[in-house]
This record gives C-alpha cells, sequence and structure tokens, in this order.
C-alpha cells in the first residue's frame, strides 16, 4: 500500500509537498505551547511578545530538525526522519510553577496604556520566562546525567506502556480546555477541518485521481493516491479557501467583531503582520532593563536574559 518503499526517493517536487504538509501537521502542535503558556506568563494584550514566542519555537524546532537529520546522515546513526518540537510534558510543570504565589501576574499586567506600563508587562513576563528556562535547563541536566548512567534500562523494568500510557492520557486531557476554546473560536470550520482530514485519510485513501508525475526520471500520467498522501494538506487549503471567500464577500462584517463566526475571517490578526518583525534572529544576547523606571539597560546571556533558576522550580519540572 505504499507509494514509495523505504529506499526510493519521491521527486524534489513531491518532497517540498510532503515536507510542506509534514510541517503543517506540526505547525499547530507546536505554537499551540507558546500560546498556551503565553497568558500564563502574563503576556496579555502584547502580541509582539507572542509573536517573538511563535517565532523562537519554530526557529528553534527547524534548526535542531536539520541538525539532527544532518549529522545522522554524516555519521550514520538513527537518521529518523523526524520533526524536533516542543513537548507538552513540560507544560503540566511549567502551568504548576506560574501559579505559585511568586508569579501571580499583577493587576495591571494586561493594560497598555502608556510606554511605562508597556516596559512594566514585559520585564513581567520575561522574569517568567527566564525562571521556565531555567528549571528547563537543570532538568535537563538530570536527564542527560540519568541517561548516561544506564539506570533508564534498569527503571524500563519497572515502567511499561501500561504506566505510560495514563500519563500521555493525562496530559492530553489537561489541555482540552485550551483546545476547545480556539476550535470553540469557530466551530463550524474545525469540524469542516476535521471532516475533511477524516475524510481524505480514512474514506478517500484509496481513491485515484489521474495526475501528472515523474518517477524513475520519467515523466508520465496515471492514477494517483492523492487523499493518501495529502490529507491534512487539502484539509486546511479547503479550510482556508472557504474562509477566504468568507472573508472577500464580506459575509461577516469586518467592522462587527461581536459576531459569533467572526474569526473566520482571514484578516482577523492582519495587525500582526505590520506590528512584528518580519525577519528575527533570536539571538543569545539582548539588553534587559535594570532600573525601575527602565531607563538603564545591562546586556546579559540569553534572548530575554539570564535564566534563573530556583529549587521549587527545578524539582517542579523535574516532577
Amino acid at each position: 500500500d505504499l507509494q514509495y518503499s523505504i529506499d526510493e526517493t519521491p521527486p524534489f517536487y513531491l518532497c517540498v509537498l510532503l515536507g510542506l504538509q509534514h510541517y503543517l501537521t506540526m505547525f499547530g502542535a507546536t505554537l499551540s505551547i507558546p500560546l498556551l503558556v503565553a497568558p500564563a506568563m502574563c503576556v496579555g494584550n502584547d502580541i509582539i511578545a507572542t509573536a517573538e514566542m511563535l517565532g523562537t519555537i519554530l526557529f528553534v524546532s527547524g534548526f535542531i530538525t536539520i541538525i539532527q537529520a544532518t549529522f545522522d546522515y554524516v555519521i550514520d546513526l538513527c537518521r529518523l526522519p523526524i520533526i524536533q518540537g516542543g513537548t507538552f510534558a513540560y507544560l503540566v510543570p511549567t502551568f504548576a510553577i506560574l501559579n505559585l504565589p511568586t508569579f501571580k501576574c499583577p493587576g495591571h499586567a494586561n493594560e497598555t496604556d502608556s510606554a511605562d506600563v508597556t516596559a512594566f508587562r514585559t520585564e513581567v513576563w520575561q522574569i517568567r520566562m527566564r525562571e521556565i528556562q531555567g528549571a528547563i535547563i537543570a532538568s535537563s541536566v538530570f536527564q542527560v546525567a540519568i541517561g548516561l548512567s544506564g539506570v533508564i534500562g534498569f527503571v524500563l523494568k519497572f515502567i511499561g506502556p501500561l504506566s505510560i500510557a495514563p500519563t500521555i492520557t493525562l496530559v492530553g486531557l489537561s489541555l482540552f480546555r485550551a483546545a476547545a476554546y480556539n476550535a470553540g473560536q469557530n466551530w463550524w470550520i474545525a469540524a469542516l477541518t476535521i471532516f475533511l482530514i477524516a475524510l481524505f485519510s480514512l474514506y478517500l485513501r484509496n481513491v485515484s485521481i489521474p495526475c501528472c508525475a515523474i518517477k524513475n526520471r520519467r515523466c508520465g500520467c496515471g492514477p494517483y493516491k492523492l487523499f493518501q498522501l495529502f490529507p491534512v494538506l487539502l484539509a486546511i487549503l479547503i479550510s482556508w479557501a472557504v474562509c477566504h471567500i468568507i472573508t472577500v464577500t464580506d459575509v461577516i462584517k469586518k467592522e462587527d467583531t461581536g459576531h459569533w463566526g467572526y474569526n473566520a475571517r482571514t484578516d482577523v490578526k492582519m495587525n500582526v503582520l505590520a506590528k512584528a518583525q518580519w525577519f528575527r534572529f533570536p539571538y543569545p544576547g539582548t539588553l534587559i532593563n535594570t532600573s525601575h523606571e527602565y531607563s538603564s539597560c545591562i546586556c546579559l546571556p540569553g534572548q530575554w536574559g539570564m535564566p534563573t533558576f530556583s529549587v521549587a522550580s527545578v524539582f517542579g519540572m523535574l516532577a
């Protein structure tokens, strides 16, 4: 039932489309992490800060994926065709840390009136970001030590699928509220996308569409199982096309922000493109405000400053 065996290489144009589909498949899961964490970090209405988080996780995910695939190919290790993305396993301890009294959001963290308030709000969420960064760094060191020691082989004798599956299930269930909230912004579009993915991947997977393609350096036309190869890509394109038609025809008025289906418009967040940087390199080193009046700065390691470490956060992340 495979279109290509493990030793075959699809044509370059097909690799591009399959790569795009793979990207779109992991796109939602990867970007959902900063979108879920941002409110708990007191980002508030700062769309620039949210854009920086989204851009950072995409950049790092792509960078680590290239390193993993390239080095595995050069030194002939596992060579797994996977994308290195964010993990939901850290979300639960992250929320637990951010719910500590020390990191409760101040009452005026969401105000956006003056430059002083904006600078204060920026420092508020960056303090929390540095704390989470430090906790993840420290817990990662423990993971490296455990992996090098060989203890994990002994522990796996007592940890099987029956103990891991409930843990993964509980992590997924804890994120249901956020998933339902985002899908609930327009249930019709969300349901359409889910329906199309299920339709293409389960019921139309064996339906062939006449197409022209290049295989084994030969060009020819014949039946092609498009739905089997591109179920996610086709579903997203169709759903986006429906949203674009709604926007162009002005079925839902742009001024009617209170309409239940307003988020189906494709121009809802166009202001982000105007305000956020189109090209931004998350460099290790940035200007951090040091005075209460936010008038003096020093340069510290890290995109958002030097990571901070505390016993409570580290052990919370280890759990």
